[in-house]
């Protein structure tokens, strides 16, 4: 008795060590960087002002600084260094490295419930509207003025899905691999229009060598509004939460006009910022995120 005891003792054992790895919890974003001291984050390199290649060759934009404020809080939660690591992504791949954990977050991302589904979005951090960039002697504009128009789209983006319902007839182009890939097709004349977000084709029409000659339709109502947030891992909440609670907390420096804060955000979004936003519209923008979650109580001394 005793014997067949120990066997299935043994057994049961084997068993448990056997399915140990199926049951395993997996490591968190934070816990990953506790051990390595690394946050990969997630970059297009030609997505302004969001992340860019300046005239210097540096990497920079609005997201780069929300990667450094996220770090910064993660150092603070975890009383070490955080280094950030740089990691490309592409429109289509953006999911795949999260899933993979490639990636630990990408910001300067569009909503979209069907990317919703595999990972988890951030409050909006920048407000966002599809409009079209056009050759500057275009007729384009209404929702009519598209039909049999070849329109340039990110795949499975809002753009898409906004000018796919606006005009069925619509050619919608989705086989480029960036933007300036999609701007070159402008130029050429293989393409009528590019849909997108409103600060992204500003960003790109001002950096082209005569950027008068493009121009931003519809010029006064956009075809639709969106937000703009980070994207991290589905089922994460402690690093959501942190990283919720950064943007949330930058927000409010920014309402509550903190030089740093309010310098940082107006060099890409001011009056004379890279790429302009209404500071009405910020400022409103930034107050209804706070009163749909919380403020965020100063940090005890």
């Amino acid at each position: 008795m005793n014997r067949y005891k120990k066997i299935s003792l043994a057994c049961l054992s084997l068993l448990f060590t056997l399915a140990l790895p199926s049951w395993a919890r997996a490591e968190t974003v934070i816990e990953k960087v506790a051990r390595t001291g690394y946050l990969n984050v997630g970059v297009r390199w030609d997505v302004v002002p969001y992340s860019y290649v300046d005239d210097q060759g540096k990497l920079v934009g609005y997201s780069i600084d929300l990667y450094n404020r996220i770090k910064q809080d993660l150092e603070k939660q975890l009383g070490k260094p955080v280094t950030i690591q740089v990691e490309p992504v592409g429109f289509k791949d953006l999911v795949p490295k999260l899933q993979k954990n490639e990636v630990d977050i990408v910001c300067g991302v569009g909503f979209n419930w069907e990317d919703a589904r595999f990972v988890d979005f951030s409050v909006s951090n920048s407000v966002a509207a599809i409009r079209l960039l056009v050759k500057k002697d275009s007729n384009l504009g209404t929702p009519e003025s598209l039909a049999g128009k070849r329109i340039a789209v990110a795949p499975e983006s809002p753009a898409e899905e906004t000018i796919r319902l606006l005009q069925p007839k619509a050619v919608l182009v989705n086989n480029f691999q960036d933007v300036n890939e999609a701007m070159t097709a402008l130029q050429q004349g293989k393409v009528d229009a590019i849909a997108g977000n409103t600060i992204v084709l500003d960003g790109t029409r001002q950096i082209q060598s005569s950027p008068d000659s493009y121009k931003l339709v519809p010029a006064d109502i956009p075809y639709a509004r969106y937000g703009v947030s980070c994207a991290v891992p589905k089922n994460d909440s402690g690093f959501l939460w942190l990283v919720n609670r950064s943007l949330i907390s930058m927000m409010q420096e920014y309402l509550l006009g903190q030089n740093d804060t309010v310098t940082m955000i107006d060099h890409w979004f001011g009056p004379n910022g890279i790429t302009p936003v209404d500071p009405k519209l910020m400022k409103i923008f930034f107050a209804f995120e706070i009163e749909t979650h919380d403020q965020v109580p100063p940090a005890k001394k």
